[in-house]
């Protein structure tokens, strides 16, 4: 089930809301109860026996986590720590990798190795690394207490099933001790508000984007190569389209926090507008960015000024990233393109930091746009081989990017027709993702979120007025319009976190 799903839509979120409501007059400890019964049913959707592993993961590290605060020695801790993020990473690694380790074990042996198909949980990917983020904060004294009903609302809080954001322990569950429970005619206004947007962010925009990407995409995996203007077309409109999808989804998972009564951290800001890829991965997946910065990076480098030391770990903490987001080889590409860009723009900041005068001119504000296009340009190449069918159909694709073989051809009146509408609706999609302000800042002055943003001018603010009221019923009328016919979350079908 999605977020987007018109079951969901229709009968389980009003059923939901309205439970929590009513049972929240009552009692604030039935009330978590029964968000937290809501989201394993959400799980249970998916398949039970998916729920079952979710629920058995959630409380062995209930017990782990507990054990530790329990004890005073720090070996003991430590080893119970060492014991849980094992155990996480095992789990994780038989539903989600269990066939590609086989695989490549068999092409590297010559065996006929094969594993059975394993039936992916629901948001395993997320769950997993949301898990052992809890166990590393209790370790490092950031979580004092884990009450066991708070616990399992954080371990299964439906909205952040799929696509994030990761939350933490020191961040969620004060909130579910001073959970009010009631009903706030601001806190709906300002939920309901940003959930429409980022379905309309998932129905209209990412949909619409979809049909044209998963055409071009499709084409290649069949061997049909297109001309170069035909690849960037495709590869900018999956671009846009990933971005709205997941931004979308996470954006969603924020209103229905806000309806509750809860705040969510921020997932993604306006990340092409980075002018550096640094800046792009501070905007992008935000919670995912700073687990692997806290969690895997840090660690990893040690805090030590020795740069090959921060280089290799900050190229194996993308190569781990990749890997993540899906079993297979592509996907470590991705991660380790993106890591010796990371590489590069870190080894640029510190040339320019001991030559300031050299780069000068290079770091003004005017070179900003140059930025800003060389950074979408390098994430749009690279998702290439996070969306293609295989590594050999990223190969054609990126020859044709590069005009290798084909050439832009000349179209007639009726290819130029043809050509019109995805190109001008991919251009005007484009123009609107790097001008026009994103949703964090539209609803920065709320203050919906965890984080204190800045405040961004823009004359796009979200007030609780009619005129904001008259522009969100617009867009829900357009979403009902529309997702009877809206596609599944990518999420789902690439990564399947």
């Amino acid at each position: 089930m999605q977020l987007s799903d018109p079951w969901f839509l229709l009968c389980f979120l009003p059923a939901c809301l309205l439970g929590f409501y009513v049972i929240g007059r009552i009692s604030r400890s039935a009330a978590v109860g029964f968000l937290a019964a809501a989201s394993i049913a959400f799980y249970a959707v998916a398949g039970v026996l998916a729920a079952c592993v979710i629920l058995g993961a959630a409380a062995v590290n209930l017990v782990i986590g507990r054990a530790m605060l329990a004890t005073e020695s720090a070996g003991r801790r430590k080893a119970l720590l060492w014991g849980g993020v094992a155990a996480n990473v095992a789990l994780l690694a038989y539903f989600k990798y269990t066939g590609f380790l086989l695989m490549n074990v068999a092409v590297l042996t010559g065996g006929a190795w094969r594993a059975s198909a394993v039936m992916l949980p629901l948001g395993i990917s997320f769950s997993t690394f949301q898990r052992i983020a809890l166990l590393v904060d209790v370790h490092r004294g950031k979580v004092k207490d884990l009450p066991w009903l708070d616990y399992a609302l954080f371990s299964v809080f439906f909205p952040c099933a799929v696509a994030g954001p990761i939350t933490r322990g020191q961040e969620m569950l004060p909130q579910f001790r001073e959970l009010r429970a009631r009903f706030s005619s601001e806190g709906f206004a300002e939920g309901l508000s940003i959930f429409v947007v980022g379905l309309a962010k998932k129905v209209l925009i990412a949909d619409s984007l979809q049909a044209v990407s998963s055409q071009v995409f499709d084409g290649y995996a069949i061997g049909t190569h297109g001309d170069a203007l035909t690849a960037w077309v495709g590869v900018i409109a999956y671009s846009l389209q990933i971005y709205y999808d997941f931004s979308g989804y996470s954006e969603m998972a924020l209103g229905l926090a806000r309806m509750v009564g809860l705040r969510l951290p921020v997932n993604f800001n306006s990340p092409y507008k980075a002018n550096s890829i640094t800046g792009f991965w501070n905007r992008w997946h935000i919670t995912l960015s700073r687990f692997l910065r806290d969690y895997l990076f840090t660690p990893m480098s040690g805090g030590h000024s020795f740069l090959p030391r921060r280089y290799a770990a900050l190229m194996a903490t993308m190569l781990i990233a990749g890997l993540w987001h899906g079993a297979q080889w592509r996907f470590v590409v991705w991660g380790g393109l993106h890591g010796a860009l990371l590489v590069a723009n870190h080894a640029w900041r510190e040339l320019a930091g001991r030559y300031p005068a050299a780069f000068a001119r290079v770091s003004s504000k005017r070179m900003r746009p140059l930025g800003q296009g060389i950074t979408f340009l390098s994430v749009t190449v690279a998702w290439v081989f996070f969306r293609a069918a295989d590594m050999a159909t990223a190969g054609s694709m990126i020859k044709s990017l590069a005009g290798v073989g084909c050439p832009f051809l000349h179209m007639g009146a009726e290819g130029v027709r043809q050509y019109f509408v995805p190109v001008a609706g991919v251009a005007i999609v484009l123009v609107y993702t790097l001008w026009a302000p994103g949703t964090i800042a539209i609803f920065s002055k709320a203050g919906p979120f965890i984080e204190s943003m800045p405040v961004i001018r823009t004359r796009w603010r979200w007030v609780p007025t009619w005129r904001s009221a008259a522009v969100i019923g617009m867009l829900a009328f357009l979403v009902f319009r529309a997702y009877f016919a809206a596609t599944e979350f990518v999420g789902f079908t690439y990564a399947n976190f």
